[in-house]
């Protein structure tokens, strides 16, 4: 099975973020990591406007030091269904 949406006709592991179709654009892995994660950044920062200290547990319970994180799926969707529910209210 191909995991590819173009089924490999767009060349793979360049630096490019968006790519040319016909009459549409394609947009690449990376271009949709950097989305989310500006999502999740934003998302933060509205937690942070109403409740520093929540923001900061937040965080805290995926980055577990400078250069280690919890990369666990499951755990981090746990993580953005308690922001997006702590946002809500």
């Amino acid at each position: 099975m191909d995991a590819s949406r173009d089924r490999g006709r767009l060349p793979a592991g360049d630096n490019c973020i968006i790519y040319p179709g016909y009459r549409k654009l394609y947009t690449s892995i990376r271009f949709e990591a950097m989305r989310d994660g500006i999502d999740d950044y934003q998302l933060l920062k509205m937690v942070e406007e109403k409740d520093s200290t929540k923001a900061r547990e937040f965080a805290n319970n995926l980055v577990i030091d400078f250069d280690q994180y919890d990369n666990s799926v499951t755990h981090f969707r746990k993580i953005r269904k308690q922001i997006l529910e702590f946002l809500s209210k």
